[in-house]
């Protein structure tokens, strides 16, 4: 019997086990909330969230053959709720793994093949009259200067399919641009463990405020959960280093965000997914920047939640096994805001580790550190810079989240002392989207 055939009969809440590849934390316990039992296919050392207890099978994600021989055999013995990723680069592959088993409720490949390559996307958002940046591919420095001469500068180089910024470089001149080409060109593997696309992409730069349209698609139809307003790490990278929700924006701008996102994803032919749609404003219009068919990263989806009510990982596990999405909670704030620690200079970490309480703030705020005190810290736009924790804080306004924030950090007495860059020798040079905001 066709693997297909085992699946395609049963009724969704028969099913109990959830394929994942490269799953975040929240992904994994919206599945435990939903009492799926998960089993984790994928390359041995993908990013994201693999709990020891949880069953592994080690699969090349291109070799189709070994692929579906894993699948033929968790399918005849365990009844499939889906297959679902928490990472952009292995949207192609739950397309495939769920279109041989006859699931629903996932990409289609040509929408996940779209989703996984800026170049492909950016021609996709042109043949549908999306706005953009002018774009041109380059596979030399000699055409990417060239191409970036006819665009003018100054313009935005980056990988094709990479991901948390790596490698985007605003480039001013020739040699801004020759370099940010000779950067990309010394990556063999993006941070998904693919090989780097030959295209290099050569955008014009949108100047202007950069925000996020958090939203999904159910069968087609779009809901528009939250609009952010980002911040951006310094020139010439684009290291996201914190958000708002919602954005402080006009009606117009807002509506013009929401249409241009909505119109953006349906270019990509994604009718089943969650996105996370970048955009940025010039001239009262919205330009795409580019568009994940997935969950924002970080904590984003945390802030999310607490304002708006929705739970997008909880929303992108009911598309994958075929459930109507739903609100899971109720709004909990007006307003959050979500801010990267970071440091301006090489800097020695120092900070209290006492418990931080504050009296009658709700919802509660959210602290994170990911270094203990003397840890030597760089800028994010350093090769070595890294985020280096967040705190998440609500209000009644933007004034009052940010007020709790400064208090925050206040208690946490955080302190940057400047380190002789000398040192650099001994960092580790996890680089800044190891720990990036979204």
């Amino acid at each position: 019997m066709e693997t297909n055939e085992l699946v395609r009969e049963r009724e969704v809440e028969s099913r109990s086990l959830l394929i994942a590849i490269a799953p975040s934390r929240e992904t994994l316990a919206a599945a435990s909330a939903r009492g799926l039992d998960v089993v984790i296919v994928g390359p041995d050392g993908a990013p994201g969230c693999r709990p020891a207890e949880l069953p592994f099978h080690p699969a090349d994600l291109t070799d189709a053959a070994s692929v579906q021989d894993i699948l033929r055999r968790l399918a005849s013995a365990r009844e499939l709720a889906g297959v679902i990723t928490s990472e952009g680069h292995y949207l192609r592959a739950v397309a495939e793994c769920s279109s041989y088993l006859g699931l629903q409720g996932a990409l289609s490949v040509e929408a996940a093949s779209r989703g996984e390559n800026k170049l492909l996307a950016r021609r996709c958002y042109e043949l549908s009259g999306v706005r953009g940046p002018r774009f041109a591919a380059a596979t030399s420095a000699h055409e990417a200067v060239a191409e970036a001469r006819r665009i003018g500068w100054p313009v935005v180089v980056k990988p094709a399919n990479d991901s948390n910024s790596r490698a985007v470089t605003l480039c001013r001149n020739r040699d801004d641009t020759e370099a940010a080409f000779a950067a990309i060109a010394k990556l063999e593997f993006n941070l998904g463990g693919q090989r780097i696309a030959p295209e290099v992409l050569i955008e014009e730069y949108i100047d202007g405020p950069e925000y996020s349209v958090e939203l999904f698609v159910d069968h087609g139809v779009t809901t528009i959960v939250a609009v952010c307003e980002k911040a951006l790490g310094p020139a010439p990278f684009f290291v996201e280093v914190g958000h708002a929700v919602p954005a402080s924006v006009s009606k117009q701008i807002e509506t013009e965000l929401c249409d241009t996102a909505r119109a953006a994803v349906g270019a990509l032919g994604a009718r089943h997914c969650v996105a996370h749609a970048e955009l940025r404003v010039r001239g009262g219009k919205a330009f795409v920047v580019e568009v994940n068919l997935r969950v924002a990263g970080g904590k984003l989806a945390d802030l999310v939640r607490t304002v708006t009510g929705w739970d997008l990982p909880s929303v992108a596990l009911d598309i994958a096994t075929g459930r109507a999405p739903s609100r899971a909670y109720e709004p909990q704030a007006t307003v959050g805001v979500y801010h990267c620690l970071i440091a301006d200079a090489p800097s020695t970490l120092r900070f209290d580790q006492e418990p931080i309480v504050l009296e009658g703030v709700w919802p509660p705020p959210l602290l994170e550190l990911d270094v203990p005190p003397g840890t030597l810290v760089f800028p994010v736009n350093d090769a070595r810079g890294r985020i280096f924790g967040r705190i998440l804080a609500y209000g009644d306004d933007v004034v009052s989240a940010w007020s709790t924030v400064r208090t925050i950090r206040s208690l946490l007495r955080l302190r940057l002392e400047p380190a002789d860059d000398a040192a650099a020798a001994g960092a580790d040079g996890s680089g800044c989207w190891k720990a990036g905001c979204c």
